[in-house]
């Protein structure tokens, strides 16, 4: 959806449609267990542990902070129409995981709503204004889910070519407890005593 007010007609072949969300194919129509679940990125839900993250990923690239976060990242994920979901990103803190982000292009805009509308349901919001980017002016479309516990917010653009979909804990404590960050620096993506940080392989 995002880029300048000039490239819209030719990457929507039916503008009209930025007046309304764009529907899922009928294919991948969401059903209602779907909808209420926690919000999640490939298998894996806000909420959830390093464990399952691990189950999922296990060869996911881990960095630590002093503060026991821990920023994994994963291999690209498709979405659907030959994109795909990039810089994949699971957010823990001490064993919780609190946020996922990504970013695909700004022509995967379709698949991308497409796909967080099969697995949420349609969004609680939807906000239209411009942004400025590298001096020039684009449109931009911010698409908001909320299920009480934790949100979803698409951008599009946040670059000329990017958009970017976050996910995000609502309770997120300012810093683990001690137990958890003794946890966290006990397994992967841990902080040896010469400075090395453990693999979550």
């Amino acid at each position: 959806m995002g880029g300048a007010a000039s490239q819209d007609t030719r990457r929507l072949p039916f503008p009209w449609i930025v007046s309304e969300m764009l529907a899922a194919p009928a294919s991948i129509q969401p059903h209602p267990a779907s909808i209420t679940a926690q919000y999640g990125f490939e298998g894996v839900r806000l909420g959830g542990s390093a464990a399952d993250l691990r189950k999922a990923f296990p060869n996911a690239a881990c960095r630590a902070s002093a503060n026991a976060v821990l920023e994994c990242v994963v291999a690209d994920q498709p979405i659907g129409g030959g994109f795909y979901a990039r810089s994949l990103t699971y957010r823990l803190v001490g064993d919780r995981l609190t946020g996922i982000q990504f970013h695909t292009s700004i022509d995967g805009f379709a698949f991308a709503v497409a796909k967080l509308k099969h697995d949420f349901g349609p969004p609680a919001d939807i906000r239209r204004d411009s942004v400025k980017l590298y001096g020039k002016a684009f449109d931009h479309v911010a698409f908001t889910w909320r299920n009480g516990r934790s949100t979803i917010a698409l951008s599009d653009p946040v670059e000329p070519d990017k958009l970017s979909v976050r996910m995000n804990l609502n309770d997120v404590p300012d810093r683990p407890r001690a137990s958890s960050a003794r946890s966290a620096h006990s397994d992967c993506g841990s902080v040896t005593a010469s400075g090395k940080v453990r693999s979550c392989t």
